[in-house]
């Protein structure tokens, strides 16, 4: 993905910026595995709905995530 991204901005920007950016990326952005994640995740697309109570009379809750527009598979960084 990072190589990717590289070389899409190869295609607007000066080749020294790429350059410069490739550097940091290989020396950071590295052994990062892939995961399907969300992608959107903030209180706005996070639903929580009480559901009664437990025997010891502690609430009990059912939790929704919504908004899963932008979810995916990207680098565990993302």
């Amino acid at each position: 993905m990072n190589k990717g991204l590289l070389r899409r901005l190869s295609q607007s920007e000066n080749a020294q910026y790429v350059q410069l950016l490739q550097r940091m990326v290989d020396a950071t952005l590295h052994g990062h595995r892939t995961v399907f994640t969300h992608g959107d995740l903030q209180p706005k697309n996070i639903m929580v709905e009480r559901t009664g109570s437990y025997e010891d009379g502690c609430p009990a809750f059912k939790t929704t995530l919504i908004d899963w527009e932008v979810a995916g598979w990207y680098p565990e960084y993302w």
